[in-house]
């Protein structure tokens, strides 16, 4: 099932949007749960009470607690970087800031039939990935975590650090043995070291990476334009 969110204080937008949802269920024969908000606030109770969703169709121009600060309360303040944001504007221009909250896409209004259900093809298509699990040995036991829960993968010598989501390990392995094991997920190598989830990534400089977990990744100079082309790809992907 697939928990999508609707928030935009235009009730028009709200139910053209849940039609589309629920014609493109019937179409797909799967469980496309729809719930409707028409403020941030009570968005945001509800995230912070029950469930959350996978994905959030968004207003940006919301009265009150604007689309923007949800989307930041919702990654910095709740720390939750995996639930899927489109914001929804009249506007074609956004600000810089709302690329700091990750979003998945932006549409605009009127809005486009064929680029919603897009987005929630992309939407499936990344749970899939996300729900994927990484297996690696320490001596004879074999460990598996969910590849959504890796941040980074950090190499010295034999030895590999797989800093994750509330624990760390360490086990011997090479980062590029482990680059392949991971292929079909978002990760990018910005330096021969390190090896980063690009779905934890908070923020790309010149020179490092910041994750979700506040560590700093360096950045070498002969890779920054990889890193650069890699990001514009998941972007467009993503």
């Amino acid at each position: 099932m697939i928990r999508i969110a609707i928030c935009d204080d235009d009730h028009n937008i709200c139910t053209q949007l849940e039609k589309i949802i629920l014609d493109f269920q019937e179409q797909i024969m799967k469980d496309l749960e729809v719930e409707v908000f028409y403020s941030g606030e009570s968005l945001l109770e509800h995230i912070k009470t029950e469930d959350g969703f996978d994905l959030i169709f968004l207003d940006i121009e919301l009265e009150g607690i604007t689309g923007v600060e949800v989307g930041e309360l919702l990654r910095h303040d709740l720390e939750d970087y995996t639930t899927k944001i489109v914001y929804i504007s009249s506007k074609n221009c956004y600000d810089r800031q709302l690329f700091e909250v990750q979003p998945l896409h932006f549409l605009e209004k009127p809005l486009d039939k064929e680029k919603v259900i897009r987005d929630i093809n992309l939407t499936m298509k990344m749970l899939e990935k996300e729900n994927s699990w990484f297996s690696f040995k320490i001596g004879q036991d074999v460990h598996r975590i969910p590849v959504k829960d890796i941040i980074y993968f950090e190499s010295t010598g034999r030895e590999i650090k797989l800093v994750g989501v509330g624990e760390t390990f360490h086990f011997y392995d090479k980062i590029e043995a482990i680059s392949g094991k991971v292929f079909e997920a978002q990760f990018m190598q910005p330096h021969r070291s390190y090896l980063i989830n690009y779905d934890h990534v908070v923020s790309i400089r010149k020179d490092e990476i910041i994750m979700s977990n506040k560590d700093k990744i360096p950045v070498s100079r002969l890779r920054y334009k990889e890193v650069m082309e890699l990001q514009i790809s998941y972007e467009e992907d993503g």
